[in-house]
C-alpha cells in the first residue's frame, strides 16, 4: 500500500518536472522567437523613418552597353600564361 502511493507520487512529480520543462522550453521559444521579429521590425521601421527624412535617390540606369574594351583586357589577361616569380 505504501509502495503504491510513493510511485503515484514519484509519477506525479516526473509528470510535473516534464511537464515544466516542456512548457520551459516552448517559453524560451517564443521569447527567442518575439525578439527576433521585434528586432526585424525595428530595423524595417527604421529603414522607412530614416528614407522619409533622407529619400534615396533612384538608382540610375544600367547601360544598355557592355564595356568591350574592359572585357576585352580580361580576355587578353586570361589568355596570357602564368609566370612564377621566384
Amino acid at each position: 500500500m505504501i509502495n503504491e502511493a510513493i510511485e503515484a507520487v514519484e509519477i506525479v512529480i516526473w509528470g510535473a518536472v516534464i511537464s515544466f520543462g516542456i512548457v520551459a522550453a516552448l517559453t524560451a521559444f517564443l521569447i527567442i522567437a518575439l525578439g527576433y521579429w521585434t528586432g526585424v521590425f525595428a530595423v524595417w521601421a527604421g529603414k522607412r523613418i530614416a528614407n522619409r527624412i533622407h529619400p534615396t535617390p533612384p538608382a540610375p540606369e544600367p547601360e544598355a552597353e557592355l564595356d568591350d574594351e574592359l572585357y576585352a583586357r580580361w580576355d587578353a589577361w586570361n589568355a596570357e600564361p602564368r609566370k612564377e616569380t621566384p
